[in-house]
């Protein structure tokens, strides 16, 4: 009737097109023609080259994340070791790296309370230690001034070195 018809196997695997030429008995066929075979060896080694490369950048991007991240986080500790106690890492995140930063920057916040705790508290201590001693040689001093006995002034500068060494003392440990 001048149609094409087209003719598949049973299988699916070939098929062919048949159509009248018109004005003639003779008829055109195409075919047959091979369908693709979707599981041919080429394509499942194409298909499985391809999901590893992806799989690839994905581990590839992951993994250098999390290395960017430990490294500033290293750097981050480096500095803190160096003295510079204001020394912190951004952490947002639930991760295991933002986990390990927040941890960081609480343990850098406590190194630097405990820090300023003992400064304060070897002021006070110096300053409690250098009134007695003062008052000591303030003592002596009236006492040297006033007795004219060689024994006794020889007893007095001994009791000022003591002194002296107290007060050296008390400057190391300011140091």
């Amino acid at each position: 009737y001048g149609e094409a018809v087209v003719r598949i196997t049973i299988a699916g695997k070939e098929m062919e097109a048949l159509m009248k030429l018109p004005g003639q008995d003779n008829v055109l066929r195409l075919g047959p023609i091979r369908a693709f075979n979707p599981y041919s060896w080429q394509a499942l080694s194409m298909i499985t080259l391809i999901g590893a490369l992806l799989l690839g950048l994905g581990v590839y991007w992951v993994v250098s994340s999390f290395e960017m991240r430990l490294r500033k986080l290293e750097q981050a500790t480096s500095r803190l070791a160096m003295g510079h106690l204001g020394a912190r890492v951004a952490s947002e995140g639930i991760d295991p790296v933002s986990r390990l930063g927040q941890a960081f920057n609480k343990m850098a916040e406590h190194i630097q309370r405990l820090i300023f705790i003992q400064r304060e508290m070897v002021r006070a201590v110096s300053h409690e230690l250098r009134t007695p001693v003062a008052r000591i040689r303030f003592g002596v001093q009236i006492i040297e001034d006033s007795v004219e006995n060689s024994f006794v002034q020889k007893q007095l500068k001994g009791i000022d070195n003591d002194i002296q060494e107290l007060d050296e003392l008390i400057d190391e440990i300011l140091t």
